[in-house]
């Protein structure tokens, strides 16, 4: 059951993904963002005047290739599947992370006894299980992922996380991707949303911060892309390394803390409230103090160099709108922000890595966008082409193709 009903869920999510407010999605599943222009004061201030369709950050991603690391990923999720097995991450109930090989059904497996049965004949639906189930463990984990993603949005508390609260997101996750099977939601599953939501708040109290916008929607309209970050985020204090001794080398070896401003238990509240309310102006961060960066929430197993890249470009933004309207307080913080973070949450760990802007992450990302609308604007080459000149060699082309069990 776990396996049939995981695998469904891996086939709906390319169907039924949710698409952001004011973006649209193609025929081909990339998504656009859209820029009304018009001739208002802030659009001639931010150059928005005109309209333009903008590829989003995450399209940009897809068209540019899935990383090395995830493509070797997936094969080796197919190699296991062929030898009648499959890695199943098992979550503890104090969050320990075990990743475990498990038989895939009896002996010889799922795909040998497809195979067996198919008798060769009718292999189409065994090549597509099979070329989803590439897929399948990272759609389970995104799932988790996106629960644990919207109790932060909503700003719960530690104490209301419990099963019931867990398992009415998740279902309201399904309904949200138009999931027609409803996978079974396992005590890993509870376990990994349970524990993801201690490191958050664990977290918070380690480096307290504001949230001062999520999901804002950026454009970079010179550029020519779009997207939503997740959040623009307000660190009451500083990040800083120490040294904390020597290793056998002599070498220095040194740690990084948070230092908090002396007040922010006094500071935190008030001024979550004036973020809450829309009214927290760059000015009032400047005379506070503290640091300020746009944070990308990620509950994968790794941090990639993917993740700083696409980041980055949210940090590379030109301003924040909402419906057609540049939030003009919104896109002065934006501007003022100099650190990208990637905010590691895992049901055993936690972890800020902050970095700064770089012109040479930008450049690259820059790079994949140049590529990326290349790919979007020239699906097929055949318009590349100044001639296309082709022949076939005389006594080839139009004899039998000789089909038979010995292929000869």
């Amino acid at each position: 059951m776990f396996v049939r009903s995981r695998l469904m869920l891996a086939l709906a999510r390319t169907e039924g993904l949710t698409v952001p407010k004011n973006a649209s999605q193609n025929a081909d599943g990339f998504r656009f963002y859209p820029w009304p222009g018009g001739d208002t004061e802030l659009n001639r201030k931010y150059n928005a005047v005109e309209p333009s369709d903008l590829l989003s950050v995450t399209s940009i991603k897809q068209l540019a290739g899935e990383p090395f690391q995830l493509v070797n990923w997936k094969i080796s999720n197919v190699v296991n599947l062929a030898m009648g097995t499959r890695k199943v991450v098992r979550i503890g109930p104090r969050g320990g992370v075990k990743e475990v090989m498990v038989k895939d059904g009896p002996f010889p497996g799922e795909f040998v006894r497809r195979m067996v049965e198919s008798d060769g004949n009718n292999l189409d639906e065994t090549r597509k299980w099979l070329r989803s189930t590439a897929d399948q463990p990272r759609d389970v984990a995104a799932v988790r992922g996106s629960v644990v993603h919207k109790l932060i949005e909503l700003n719960i508390p530690i104490e209301m996380v419990d099963e019931t609260l867990i398992r009415r997101y998740f279902v309201q996750q399904w309904a949200e991707e138009r999931v027609k099977v409803k996978p079974d939601i396992l005590a890993d599953d509870i376990n990994f949303v349970t524990n993801a939501m201690k490191q958050y708040w664990d977290m918070r109290i380690t480096a307290p911060f504001v949230i001062i916008s999520q999901e804002p929607q950026v454009y970079n309209l010179t550029a020519g892309y779009g997207g939503s970050a997740d959040a623009i985020i307000w660190f009451l204090g500083h990040f800083e390394q120490v040294r904390i001794g020597a290793d056998e080398n002599d070498e220095d070896v040194y740690e990084v803390i948070f230092v908090p401003l002396p007040d922010w238990e006094k500071l935190i509240g008030p001024m979550q409230k004036l973020a809450n309310a829309k009214t927290l102006t760059l000015a009032k961060i400047e005379e506070v103090g503290g640091t300020l960066g746009v944070g990308d929430w990620k509950t994968s197993k790794g941090v990639y160099t993917s993740h700083v890249v696409q980041t980055l470009a949210y940090m590379a933004g030109e301003f924040i709108a909402l419906d057609g309207i540049i939030d003009e307080r919104m896109s002065d913080i934006l501007t003022a922000t100099a650190l990208g973070m990637v905010i590691h949450i895992r049901p055993n760990a936690w972890a800020v890595d902050v970095f700064e802007f770089r012109q040479d992450v930008l450049r690259a990302f820059l790079g994949s966008l140049a590529y990326a609308r290349f790919l979007a604007l020239h699906k097929y080459p055949d318009k590349l082409f100044i001639y296309a000149l082709s022949g076939t060699a005389e006594g080839t082309g139009d004899s039998e193709v000789i089909d038979d069990d010995d292929g000869e």
